[in-house]
């Protein structure tokens, strides 16, 4: 009888068939590429124990962010006063509002940290702003200071010892003509600021006194309630002159502007004599 053989080649493919195993089963590899090279899901093992793991850290969070107050972790304070943010005064004097801000930031849910970060960003820019106006203010002072100038200088040395009579003729129209104090200073303002306008005025104040048309009387403005009223509107960063909050409507700040300047056109013209 003749012996049943296999070959070298047949027992080795056989032997290996039987000791071939599957490939280890894995979970990371069904997720999402975004989710794959993830920092936390790598702390659990890519095996049926690390997604036993990963589950049961899942439900715990659940759990946790379901209590009421469940994120101590994110710090953010129970009421919105316990964010504590420093007072900030401006350098005009104002002091923020932090209460309102605090309660939008609490509504928002930020932590202590990132409230301190945007309180102070916030502050900032309001104090750039502030310091920005003023500077503005200042050069637009130094402008007019330096219009007026010339403007007394030029008509100085033309009228001479007429300065005053000239003047005070033209302020006088001003007076008669306008119908308040509003319109008065709106056309000071306009007028008394250029060579051509007070010499616009001081001919039509000449006319009327040689004629003798209307009551013309001249009278001398108070200086001392000018000076104070001057003070008053530019000392008030909430008035409508600054408008620094944005309360006033724009005709109330053109108003504001043009007594100002026509205040300040008075009070120069009465330190020039």
């Amino acid at each position: 009888m003749e012996e049943f053989q296999v070959s070298p080649s047949e027992m080795t493919g056989e032997t290996q068939q039987q000791e071939a195993t599957p490939a280890p089963w894995g979970w990371h590899s069904q997720l999402p590429s975004e989710y794959r090279e993830s920092k936390a899901l790598k702390k659990f093992p890519d095996g049926a124990e690390g997604l036993g793991k990963f589950i049961k850290s899942y439900g715990e969070l659940e759990v946790l962010l379901g209590k009421k107050g469940a994120l101590p972790s994110a710090g953010v304070p129970e009421k919105p006063d316990g964010y504590k943010l420093p007072d900030t005064v401006l350098s005009d004097g104002r002091t923020l509002d932090k209460a309102k801000f605090q309660d939008v930031i609490h509504k928002a849910g930020l932590s202590p940290e990132q409230a301190s970060k945007l309180w102070g960003e916030y502050s900032g820019l309001l104090g750039q702003h502030v310091q920005s106006e003023a500077t503005a203010e200042r050069n637009n002072k130094q402008d007019y200071q330096e219009k007026m100038n010339n403007v007394v200088g030029e008509l100085r040395q033309e009228w001479g010892e007429k300065y005053d009579d000239h003047i005070n003729a033209g302020q006088m129209v001003i007076n008669k003509f306008t119908p308040d104090q509003e319109s008065n200073d709106a056309l000071t303002a306009a007028l008394c600021s250029s060579v051509a306008g007070v010499k616009f005025l001081a001919e039509i104040g000449k006319q009327f006194q040689e004629n003798s048309i209307g009551s013309f009387t001249q009278t001398r403005e108070n200086f001392s309630d000018a000076q104070s009223e001057l003070d008053s509107l530019t000392g008030d960063m909430t008035s409508a002159y600054w408008n620094s909050d944005g309360k006033h409507s724009k005709a109330e700040h053109d108003k504001a502007v043009a007594r100002v300047t026509a205040l300040q056109m008075k009070l120069y013209q009465k330190g020039q004599e």
